[in-house]
């Protein structure tokens, strides 16, 4: 009769809704185990890109992190940067008198505070390179990468000056630093199982060859380097050196770290 019916039909829509809900109880779990999976993969590869951080310049990393999906291509762009290069004078005899394990214990300590002056001036190191270093400074990640790259290697001297009053394996050790800005091809240079994201070219290479003709203690820096900076660090000397890639003299200027203010 009716009243069965009615019955009928308030128990199959309570019945409806208990399955509905069954339906979304289930939904809502699988969402929350695939968020819960999504989560944890995330927080691995922050974790595993943490520890790559360490191997490689940030710039590669970012590199990697945008092409995930993807291979990663050989090849470049070319930029306006600033190069940076320092070496230390003595390091051959300072590994005379030590043994390996208090090389790389020096080694570890002295480069910390080199990278470290040059991150707070925006740069990225490149590489290291035995007791060499390479840095890079864009429009990017400093700015004005000229005066950056030049506070740096000032901040890296002074560093190690302190390092020579507080240490004494550190005593007879100086440095010199070399800076170049120009255009430079930064991309992944290499193989296709094994590159570096790097910038090459030839202003690279006169950075490099500024460094060697520097004098310790100094920060020698390019022309067009000097025209950026010298507001800044007033005193340079100029000189002029000869580079390998150059038929013409490369004209420099010297700067001493002990003038002018460096934050």
């Amino acid at each position: 009769d009716k009243d069965d019916l009615y019955l009928l039909e308030a128990f199959a829509a309570q019945a409806a809704v208990a399955l509905e809900n069954a339906r979304l109880l289930e939904s809502t779990r699988k969402m929350a185990e695939d968020l819960r999976v999504a989560l944890e993969r995330e927080r691995n590869l922050a974790i595993e890109k943490e520890k790559m951080g360490a191997y490689v310049s940030k710039a590669e990393v970012d590199e990697i992190s945008r092409n995930r999906g993807q291979t990663l291509a050989l090849g470049g762009n070319t930029l306006r940067a600033t190069i940076l290069f320092s070496d230390i004078k003595g390091f051959t005899s300072l590994s005379e008198r030590l043994d390996p394990q208090e090389i790389v214990t020096f080694l570890n300590v002295y480069m910390t505070a080199m990278t470290q002056a040059i991150e707070e001036e925006g740069g990225l190191v490149d590489k290291f390179m035995g007791d060499g270093i390479m840095a890079v400074f864009t429009e990017a990640g400093a700015g004005d990468h000229a005066a950056a790259a030049v506070r740096a290697g000032v901040k890296m001297q002074r560093r190690l000056a302190q390092m020579r009053r507080e240490d004494p394996v550190c005593a007879n050790l100086q440095m010199r630093v070399g800076v170049n800005t120009g255009d430079v091809v930064a991309g992944n240079i290499g193989s296709r199982t094994r590159m570096d994201y790097t910038v090459i070219g030839d202003n690279v290479n006169v950075a490099s060859r500024i460094e060697g003709a520097c004098k310790p203690d100094c920060v020698m820096v390019s022309a067009v380097t000097w025209e950026q900076v010298k507001g800044e660090f007033p005193g340079g000397t100029p000189a002029e050196i000869r580079v390998k890639t150059r038929a013409e003299p490369v004209s420099t200027f010297l700067i001493d770290p002990a003038a002018g203010a460096v934050a």
